[in-house]
Formats: structure tokens, C-alpha cells, sequence
């Protein structure tokens, strides 16, 4: 059962990636302006828990080969998820150099436009064309984002 075995490898090699890149994320932002306060919920800590439970499965039945490898996938990534989340949640908000929401986050320098076309939502297409939605229910703290991007963007020529 070396697939199990590698999954479960895996799991603090993608956490320990995630804390390095997330380091280098937060030292690129700069200093936090405003903070989301975005709190933590049960499910969260429930998918972290969870998917080593689902790769020991493998251990416990006995599957197909196919199968192993599946199920083995589908818990390292839910981890990488769920770790990913945590880290970022708690890190929300408008920093110097950019934005961090939920899991992901964006450079100032990187965002071609944004539209800030219904109340509680603002979407940012980036350099290479990729859109970011930033979806949140204090219609203060999506003002205040619209506000910080057009301080920022670039004037058009």
C-alpha cells in the first residue's frame, strides 16, 4: 500500500508549502490596512481533520487499485484546501500592495480593470485576463475595496 503511505507524506510537505509561500504572500502585501475579519468556521477544521481519516479508508477496505489512487488524491488536495483556507481567512483584507480574500489574493500592479457592478461584489480582471470575484456582506468593506482599486489603477492613455 506505498500510494496511502505517499498520501500521507504529502500532507505536511503541502503544509509546510503553503507556509513558505504564504510568508513570501504577505511579506510581497506589505503592512494590512483593513482587515475582512473573517472568522473560522467548524467546517473548516473538519476538513482538515477529515481527509487523513479518508486516506487510512484505504487501509481499512479493500480497494481497486484506480480506487486507492483516487481516494488518496481526493484527501491530499482536500487538505491542501482546507490548510490553504485557514491560513488565508484569518489573513483577509486590503493590504499596501494588494488583497487578500478566502484563498486567494491579487497585486495592485497585476489588475487590468474591476467593475464594482452590484452592491455587495466587486470583480477584478487581472494582466492576463483572469477574473477574481471578491463577494462580501458588508457593502462598507466592498466601498471601501472599490475605493482603494480606483486610488490605484493606473489612468488609461
Amino acid at each position: 500500500m506505498i500510494i496511502p503511505a505517499v498520501g500521507f507524506f504529502l500532507l505536511p510537505v503541502s503544509a509546510l508549502f503553503l507556509l513558505f509561500t504564504n510568508r513570501r504572500m504577505r511579506q510581497t502585501m506589505g503592512d494590512l490596512e483593513t482587515s475582512f475579519s473573517l472568522k473560522w468556521n467548524i467546517l473548516d477544521f473538519l476538513i482538515v481533520f477529515s481527509t487523513p481519516v479518508l486516506i487510512a479508508v484505504n487501509y481499512i477496505r479493500e480497494l481497486g487499485a484506480f480506487t486507492v489512487f483516487s481516494v488518496t488524491g481526493v484527501g491530499v488536495l482536500g487538505f491542501t484546501l482546507g490548510i490553504k483556507n485557514l491560513m488565508y481567512k484569518r489573513q483577509s483584507g486590503i493590504y499596501q500592495n494588494g488583497l487578500i480574500w478566502l484563498a486567494d489574493s491579487v497585486l495592485y500592479t497585476s489588475i487590468g480593470e474591476y467593475t464594482h457592478s452590484e452592491p455587495n461584489a466587486v470583480s477584478i480582471v487581472t494582466q492576463d485576463r483572469s477574473q477574481k470575484t471578491i463577494i462580501l456582506t458588508d457593502q462598507k468593506l466592498i466601498l471601501l475595496i472599490s475605493e482603494k482599486l480606483a486610488s490605484r489603477m493606473q489612468p488609461l492613455q
